[in-house]
């Protein structure tokens, strides 16, 4: 695979259709001309009908400018982009709003992972593995009857530990809501693994020893990044090739056109 540069990213036409598209969150500083300063960074990336992975985008975010997520996801139909079926949404209704006038059939799904950071936030950076593991377990359990379970045996070991009790509570419901959809559309919603991995990554350009100042510069810092990710596939073509005979199953309108070619 042939490495990318910046105008290469900024203006490659993309895969016409993605299973899912995923935003990965990042706080990074970038230095401004009298300080020092952190914005949030978004890593946009979609797994298309064969499995491969492709970054869409990479963008602070913008709160100040309601057309921002607008203008992003037009630039992504201009480059080729003609239908998404799943939107991993990180409880930005800015975006969610502009994404469903792009693409009005896109179906949004509330990020797990954001539920995740809401119940260990007040925590330590990095919470303990073993913490780490027991709530992705939460969300990717077999059966509903398995995350039950799972879920009392989460609030027998952290008993003790009130503001984790509080923030599982008020967030339960929505893990709960989770599992309307079935246990390989779960793992689909929630690339565990690939969001710590990209994160870890990111997390790179706060070492830097010139930081970056703008869009550009961060994006030609991630490009290594960018190339040595989209070579990796989601899953293994026997896996995928399962997963997308049952994904048939649920939406063959929406996948004929792309499936048949």
């Amino acid at each position: 695979m042939e490495k990318i540069n910046l105008v290469d990213f900024q203006k490659r036409k993309l895969k016409n259709f993605f299973v899912c598209v995923y935003v990965i969150t990042k706080k990074i500083k970038i230095r401004t001309e009298t300080s020092i300063a952190e914005r949030e960074l978004n890593l946009l990336y979609g797994i298309d009908i064969l499995g491969y992975r492709q970054v869409l985008g990479i963008y602070f975010n913008n709160t100040h400018d309601n057309r921002f997520w607008l203008e992003k996801f037009e630039d992504l139909k201009a480059r080729n982009v003609e239908k998404i079926l799943f939107f991993i949404s990180p409880d930005n209704k800015n975006l969610e709003r502009c994404i469903k006038i792009i693409y009005n059939d896109v179906k949004i799904v509330y990020s797990p992972d954001n539920i995740f950071q809401k119940i260990t936030q007040f925590f330590a950076e990095h919470p303990s593995r073993k913490m780490q593991i027991s709530l992705k377990n939460l969300f990717l359990a077999e059966t509903e009857e398995e995350y039950k379970r799972d879920l009392e045996f989460f609030k027998d070991f952290y008993v003790d530990n009130k503001l984790i009790m509080i923030l599982l509570e008020k967030n339960e419901p929505l893990i709960s809501e989770f599992y309307q959809y079935s246990h390989d559309l779960r793992t689909l919603f929630y690339p565990y693994y690939t969001i710590r991995e990209m994160q870890k990554k990111l997390n790179k350009l706060n070492t830097l020893d010139n930081l970056c100042t703008n869009i550009n510069e961060v994006i030609e810092n991630s490009l290594p990044i960018i190339n040595s990710f989209e070579i990796g596939r989601n899953t293994s073509k026997i896996e995928w090739l399962k997963f997308v005979s049952n994904l048939y199953e649920q939406f063959s309108d929406e996948l004929e056109e792309y499936i048949s070619g």
